[in-house]
């Protein structure tokens, strides 16, 4: 659940803390594969007007899953990291 779930939710709902958490989140939330540069999550960032990113590894593990969560990345730390 993102700030931004959060935030759509307070202007919906008249008790939005007695809601469960999978009833606010995002069902599809913005992601972007462990492979790609740190410049592109950030252009996504900024492009969709978002704080966070799911990072993925896509590539297919022993377990034959693909798609698993590895990390996260937040817009703060990307421009700690003087991306631009």
């Amino acid at each position: 659940m993102t700030d931004g779930d959060l935030r759509r939710r307070l202007e919906k709902s008249l008790n939005p803390l007695e809601e469960k958490a999978r009833d606010l989140m995002s069902r599809a939330p913005k992601t972007v594969d462990a492979s790609e540069l740190a410049e592109r999550a950030l252009f996504m960032m900024e492009q969709f007007r978002i704080q966070t990113l799911f990072v993925m590894n896509r590539d297919l593990g022993a377990s034959g899953r693909s798609g698993r969560p590895v990390g996260l990345l937040h817009l703060q730390d990307l421009l700690q990291a003087k991306l631009r």
